[in-house]
């Protein structure tokens, strides 16, 4: 029976849901539960859906990897409410899609700051490192964006 001051732990509550009915899976949660303000939910998830409908003021991600005893825990600064799925895979679960249009935007804007006439090295390169970070050396060479990825990282992030 839940009641307030309750911790109700969900698990990978996507397995078997629509699309749709993910995007509104967490909604629908809050509005089941808002009689008990006091309670807390630990969701286990993977669904990209369900991560955007998080809202920023009641939610927090923490991401867990690896296997025992080498687990590692990072929380998740990122307000993800609203984001586009391109963007969690890659911020939030570490997934580089092929043609991804947020990988696009980020590549678009470090070309940018490189065709300006008073770059800024040194911010390019910052720019240039969050994409290797976020492991975009690693795409599939059939990504169209892979080889000016790979010049970049090579120009810009071979000094870190």
């Amino acid at each position: 029976m839940t009641k307030n001051n309750s911790l109700i732990l969900i698990d990978e509550p996507d397995t078997s849901l629509h699309p749709n009915w993910q995007m509104k899976y967490v909604h629908n949660l809050k509005n089941l539960f808002k009689g008990w303000n006091s309670s807390h939910f630990i969701m286990a998830t993977h669904s990209h859906f369900i991560i955007s409908d998080l809202e920023n003021d009641s939610s927090e991600i923490i991401g867990i990897k690896g296997q025992v005893p080498n687990i590692k825990v990072k929380a998740f600064n990122t307000k993800t409410y609203g984001y586009s799925a391109e963007e969690i895979l890659l911020d939030i679960f570490g997934v580089a899609t092929t043609r991804n249009f947020y990988v696009y935007e980020k590549v678009s804007e470090i070309l940018e700051m490189i065709a300006l006439p008073d770059s800024n090295k040194a911010n390019i390169s910052e720019k240039v490192v969050e994409l290797k970070n976020k492991g975009l050396d690693k795409l599939s060479k059939e990504d169209p964006l892979k080889d000016i990825i790979d010049k970049l990282l090579l120009k810009y992030a071979s000094a870190n």
